[in-house]
């Protein structure tokens, strides 16, 4: 089983802050970042915080140049301020992940820099306009599909699971794999509801498809090594054990005895 190899050029991917975090020494649980300057950098390596700083910068940059223009510069003041605010703040706290909070703060912006804009002599035809705007929300919705039916699928599993219904929890993860085959976490529920029915291994066999599509997560390995030791594999079970705590080594589930 290959280690896992943070590379800061690259980072870890988009969503996986709170791996990135186990792996460089957090010892707490974290989800995200309160800076919206630190999460980019982490997760999409020096080039996807470049851009992130980049977006933001570009935008205030743009909206002072256009004050500049105008002979009444007021009321644009009361769009730069708050953006100015939203700034500060997602630096050091996770409000920024409220979509209502970003969106407001990147709509200010927008408006200030098309302050100066001269309105169009030739409207486009609706057509030209709206037709390639309902595409294009149309596709949206497409791609958030199998997400939403696998995460209801492995949502189902984990209820029937608990009602000790495993044959059915086992359809139903199969379900959400079927739905979204590219993600880890329905590989996971199914690998448990296999542990739980002794076939361990399948188990072994879907802990491993969640570990190559998520090689950041230190929870499939570690469940792994339970099912390795299980299955009475105990090299493979401290392969995996290992590879557990490397990704997260500042956690007490690691921790020495009496520690």
């Amino acid at each position: 089983m290959r280690a896992f190899e943070h590379k800061p050029i690259k980072g870890t991917g988009a969503g996986t802050f709170q791996f990135w975090w186990s792996y460089t020494g957090g010892d707490e649980f974290l989800r995200d970042a309160h800076s919206i300057y630190l999460e980019p950098f982490a997760e999409g390596g020096i080039l996807g915080g470049l851009l992130t700083l980049t977006l933001l910068a570009g935008l205030l940059v743009g909206a002072l140049r256009v004050r500049r223009r105008l002979p009444d510069p007021g009321l644009h003041a009361a769009l730069i301020v708050p953006f100015c605010a939203y700034l500060f703040h997602a630096g050091v706290d996770w409000m920024w992940e409220s979509t209502a909070v970003t969106v407001l703060a990147l709509s200010m912006m927008a408006v200030a820099i098309a302050a100066a804009g001269t309105p169009l002599e030739r409207r486009p035809s609706v057509a030209r306009v709206r037709v390639p705007m309902a595409i294009a929300a149309l596709l949206v919705v497409l791609i958030q599909i199998p997400g939403l039916v696998s995460t209801t699928s492995a949502r189902d599993s984990q209820k029937l699971f608990n009602r000790g219904q495993f044959q059915a929890a086992l359809g139903r993860a199969t379900d959400a794999i079927d739905a979204q085959p590219w993600a880890s976490s329905p590989y996971v529920q199914r690998a448990l509801v296999e542990e739980a029915m002794s076939r361990l291994p399948a188990a072994q066999v879907d802990l491993d498809r969640a570990i190559a599509r998520e090689p950041t997560n230190y929870r499939p390995p570690l469940l792994l090594s339970r099912v390795d030791a299980e299955a009475g594999d105990v090299k493979q079970a401290l392969t995996a054990y290992r590879r557990a705590k490397a990704l997260r080594p500042a956690s007490v589930f690691f921790a020495p005895p009496g520690q």
